[in-house]
């Protein structure tokens, strides 16, 4: 853990996620990050796949609260009268449905900082639709743009417009905290996880507003960049890029194609027009090469690549190693396992210690005994009322 965000202390009432990993990169910087679940039950990760629950609620605490009873209510508020940051996930209008909408919220502590992230945002006609990133993946349009003509429109194989939409959150979190720094006051932010998405499509939207020009898959579109593309070598596939002038000229030089010396081949317009001819003579030299030849000769010549890399690949790549991209968190039964970590090097505060997601409820004694000052007749009174 990080110190930089000390003093911050965090509720989070997510599930799945989006919320859940926006709170653990607060949690990573060292907010003392509160995890709010249903007795029993707790969040919806817990009984899915082994590890996925684990790899986005480290470094938190876990308190249990039935949000429907009176004393789980009343416990909720007085976690929020103690609290800076308030993050949810819920479709909306669940939050006021419960009693905590933003409008109570701030009555009750009038410098919280309550983020909601949904599939599309608490206002619009789509607002109490349902959603998961594939659907989000398909409506934005990312989906259209991925695949091959074989294949189709192809869903990215990772969570990663709910990873998109929980750093959305955690960027306007932080701003809102800067701002009350200033102002004293407390904010609510409003984040829709196609609001995320749209904008990624770049160049699409202008290519089709000004141009008229609908985005397809990769192979179904006159390419921009020259050649560019996914080859076969002879033992697995490996990108590169070589779509500018300079790069290009690198790459025929490497591959010594008479065809591709010849000067109107220099010509992005005339590269883009035969980029069929461009991209099978970069491909015939590709595929009598292994990955690691072609990337190791690329790289050498200053010519972006990368090896198309499966899970175990990618553990060991000396740059992930040397960067701690993964790290080792020790999990009960399993001892120390692999998991994402922090993105966000800090020079003067940087993240070393990652603590394994908690038990559910494993922190209802000390939050409630302690920072709630209830006393050990209250709690057992709590826990038979299965208020907690």
């Amino acid at each position: 853990m990080s110190e930089i965000l000390e003093g911050i202390r965090v509720l989070d009432l997510g599930r799945i996620i989006s919320a859940p990993y926006a709170a653990m990169l607060m949690a990573d910087m060292g907010a003392e990050v509160i995890k709010v679940e249903k007795p029993e039950i707790g969040d919806d990760l817990r009984i899915m796949a082994e590890f996925d629950f684990p790899s986005i609620n480290r470094n938190k605490k876990s308190v249990t609260i039935q949000f429907r009873s009176e004393e789980g209510k009343k416990l909720l508020r007085g976690l929020i009268e103690k609290s800076d940051v308030i993050l949810e996930n819920f479709r909306p209008g669940t939050m006021e449905k419960m009693g905590f909408g933003y409008e109570e919220v701030k009555r009750i502590n009038p410098r919280i900082i309550m983020a909601s992230i949904s599939g599309f945002g608490q206002t619009g006609p789509y607002k109490e639709r349902a959603a998961f990133d594939s659907i989000i993946q398909a409506m934005s349009g990312i989906m259209s743009v991925t695949g091959t003509k074989e294949s189709g429109p192809s869903r990215i194989g990772a969570p990663l417009l709910d990873h998109i939409s929980g750093l959305f959150a955690f960027s306007g979190i932080l701003m809102a905290l800067y701002n009350r720094e200033k102002t004293g006051e407390g904010q609510y932010i409003d984040v829709s996880m196609l609001d995320s998405a749209v904008p990624t499509l770049f160049t699409h939207i202008p290519n089709y507003s000004a141009l008229g020009i609908i985005a397809g898959s990769e192979d179904t579109n006159a390419p921009t960049a020259v050649p560019a593309g996914t080859y076969k070598a002879k033992d697995g596939l490996i990108y590169l890029n070589g779509g500018t002038v300079k790069l290009f000229k690198i790459i025929r030089n490497i591959i010594k194609s008479e065809e591709l010396m010849q000067e109107k081949y220099i010509s992005q317009e005339y590269r883009q027009k035969h980029h069929q001819v461009v991209n099978k003579i970069v491909a015939n030299w590709v595929a009598e090469h292994t990955c690691d030849e072609v990337d190791e000769i690329m790289t050498e010549g200053g010519v972006p690549t990368g090896i198309v890399s499966t899970i175990d690949r990618v553990i060991k790549n000396p740059q992930v190693i040397a960067r701690n991209t993964i790290v080792d968190i020790d999990v009960p039964g399993y001892g120390k396992v692999k998991f994402g970590g922090n993105p966000i090097k800090m020079s003067t505060h940087p993240v070393e210690e990652y603590r394994p997601a908690h038990t559910l409820g494993a922190d209802n004694e000390d939050i409630y005994g302690g920072l709630l000052g209830l006393s050990p007749k209250e709690l057992e009174d709590l826990k038979a009322k299965k208020a907690i």
